[in-house]
């Protein structure tokens, strides 16, 4: 293999990782109230107890019948709280912790 290969080789694969580490920023901004549910939704894949999410989805539900977060925000939060249903709780929480992340890069 030739340096030069070598070298594209190396590069290709920073970016790989840099994209994936920063998650593509694949959260919209949303606001403070979809932030806090975010935070209520981690610490609740952390503790991995059904009882705190479905709370938690409540509580979305209810924050988005009163038009306190848009449809959108609801929807972020509620493929979170579903990931968690399904048992897959350490992505749950990364996908809640990678919309925390998102904001803060705003």
């Amino acid at each position: 293999m030739s340096q030069k290969r070598i070298v594209l080789l190396g590069i290709a694969i920073l970016v790989i990782a840099v994209v994936s580490l920063k998650g593509c920023g694949s959260y919209s901004e949303v606001n403070r109230l979809t932030y806090e549910h975010a935070k209520a939704l981690y610490a609740a894949c952390n503790s991995k107890k059904d009882d705190r999410l479905e709370k938690c989805s409540a509580m979305i539900a209810e924050a988005e019948s009163a038009q306190e977060i848009s449809g959108k925000e609801a929807g972020y939060l509620r493929e979170i709280v579903s990931v968690a249903q399904d048992g897959q709780w350490e992505d749950a929480q990364a996908m809640a912790r990678q919309l925390m992340t998102d904001q803060a890069d705003r």
